[in-house]
């Protein structure tokens, strides 16, 4: 779940950075606005969003879903920063005028949202909506219990998006009681990706494809010994040109990005987590297969070859990037969405303004695994949930969800992640292009500036929903993107799991407690990985995971979720 948190985390930045870039992007347009505010009155706004036919589809004639305005109180990771108190921005007006709202911001941050959620279900306090990745902790069967949060209608048809979206797979899992296709809803989730198979980008390497011609090294590597003497050669055999052995191999985020080398040995811990995979004839924590080990002695070698940036156990967010963007390394482990490349295509070409990224770089495919086959991550496309207040009556609860359900409309989403039509963007053929604006100073125009609350578009869904085709990001950077997730859907196996495990409750679950990153970390820096590693998982094993495995294959055995 914390892995999900992080990619969920750096597709906001990636958001950030896109909108904050935009003008620079949407200068290809070929259209200019010199205006200094760049602000449109709000009734331009309101023009070009006005209330579409499904939104009040539920409403008969005589009655109007949003005759009487309602204040709805809403606690969302920085929301305070969306909605400055004074400022003027238009998007916000046009978004409560068209559901007849005041929206009242309850701020939260990365690192206090769950301790304030607690503390305020606990004291009868909660805002009218609050955003929090509850759906596997004991807080959300007490609160279910204690009724502190609402269910949900079981008719969803006033609410066409929402609809949709929750009959998929992965909106049918956060029916509660867990892994009951019978069981209510309770929650909004809040989708990376409206497609599981999607996290086949959210995981990879990116790597140096010119450093690989200067090293002599023109294959891609498909095992992990020839990784490891790509990783090698860049950092002895001076791939820069300079004269100095000054370059690094791979790099990575985090420490809990080296996963996707798990790839070739473990693919359960391809996530920077363990999720369940079969063994014995059961379903086995993935971290306690002799795969795992193997993974973690490969990258011990990796490591001791000197072909793992030394510093990888302290590095923190951004530097690694930085490093790669700048020429420092050769291979970089993140994610391989298009909003990742377009981050170190605009530090890369800063440092090399004579030089083009697609020329340089390239997405490697993954190692092959010692079976022969290639994995991709396939995980939920979900991180994180919303959930209403068991105190909001049914116009109430009414009106939230078809805040939701416009904000997940493809007019909601744009609005929300390129501004007023005729005004920010035009649409043509379906395609959006940005127009060109600038400030006062004549400098590029940063949309969130001018509009604080597309910073709140993250009420409904992270922007890895439409990371593929977001006009904000080149097209070549999409392409290559693109290219990488078709070749991993047509040659490489999903991880060997069943996602309903993710969903199933038991009495244990709260002390599956394992922590990827911080023992790999461990292992690769002792003298001996295998017998650390070894001495970490069996001391798991031996330990709460022994019930936990028992009582989870007991109620997957129930279910006929069989391994």
């Amino acid at each position: 779940m914390a892995k999900r948190m992080k990619v969920a985390k750096s597709s906001f930045a990636w958001l950030l950075a896109s909108l904050m870039i935009v003008a620079l992007i949407a200068g290809c347009s070929g259209k200019n606005n010199n205006e200094a505010s760049g602000s449109p009155s709000a009734s331009q706004a309101e023009n070009s969003t006005k209330p579409s036919e499904s939104a009040s589809a539920s409403a008969s004639p005589s009655e109007d879903p949003f005759a009487e305005h309602m204040d709805i109180s809403i606690a969302l990771w920085s929301i305070g920063d969306a909605m400055p108190e004074g400022f003027n921005d238009p998007i916000r007006d046009a978004v409560e005028k068209k559901l007849n709202v005041t929206i009242k911001p309850v701020n939260t941050t990365w690192d206090d949202y769950t301790q304030k959620i607690q503390v305020w279900a606990a004291s009868d306090q909660l805002p009218d909506v609050f955003a929090i990745d509850a759906i596997t902790s004991p807080n959300l069967t007490s609160w279910i219990t204690q009724g502190v949060v609402h269910e949900l209608p079981a008719d969803l048809s006033p609410y066409p998006e929402l609809a949709k979206l929750f009959a998929t797979p992965d909106f049918q899992s956060y029916r509660f009681p867990l892994g009951d296709t019978n069981g209510k809803f309770y929650s909004i989730p809040r989708p990376n990706f409206r497609d599981a198979n999607m996290n086949a980008n959210s995981h990879g390497i990116i790597v140096r494809k010119d450093w690989m011609a200067n090293v002599g090294i023109t294959k891609a590597p498909e095992t992990m010994d020839e990784f490891i003497a790509l990783m090698k050669a860049f950092v002895e055999k001076d791939p820069d040109k300079n004269g100095k052995k000054d370059t690094i191999g791979l790099t990575a985020y985090s420490p809990s990005w080296l996963a996707d080398l798990f790839g070739a040995y473990e693919p359960g811990l391809m996530g920077g987590k363990s999720v369940w995979v079969r063994g014995d004839g059961k379903w086995v924590p993935a971290f306690s297969t002799a795969r795992a080990t193997e993974g973690v002695k490969a990258i011990k070698a990796l490591y001791d070859a000197g072909g793992l940036d030394k510093d990888f156990a302290t590095i923190k967010s951004g530097e690694a990037t930085d490093k790669f963007a700048s020429g420092l390394a050769g291979a970089y482990a993140h994610d391989t969405t298009p909003g990742t490349l377009r981050t170190l295509k605009t530090k890369y070409e800063e440092l090399n303004p004579d030089k083009k990224f697609e020329d340089a770089f390239m997405i490697l495919p993954p190692i092959k695994n010692v079976d022969g086959n290639f994995y991709r991550f396939y995980d939920s496309g979900i991180w994180s949930e919303s959930y209403i207040n068991a105190k909001a009556d049914d116009k109430k609860v009414d009106r939230i969800l078809r805040l939701f359900d416009y904000i997940f409309s493809e007019e909601g989403f744009n609005l929300l992640h390129f501004g007023i039509e005729g005004v920010d963007y035009e649409k043509k053929d379906g395609q959006i292009s940005m127009i060109d604006q600038k400030d006062a100073d004549g400098k590029p125009l940063v949309l969130m500036n001018k509009y604080p609350f597309m910073k709140a578009s993250y009420l409904t869904e992270w922007s890895g929903t439409s990371i593929a085709t977001n006009p904000l990001i080149p097209q070549t950077l999409r392409d290559m993107s693109e290219a990488n997730f078709q070749w991993m859907m047509q040659n490489a196996k999903p991880v060997d799991t069943d996602l309903r495990l993710n969903f199933i409750d038991y009495p244990s679950r709260t002390k599956a407690v394992e922590q990827f990153d911080v023992d790999l970390v461990k292992a690769v820096l002792s003298k001996n990985a295998e017998e650390t590693w070894n001495k970490i998982t069996q001391g798991y094993m031996n330990g709460d995971y022994k019930t936990i495995v028992e009582e989870l294959n007991a109620k997957a055995k129930e279910m006929g979720i069989n391994p």
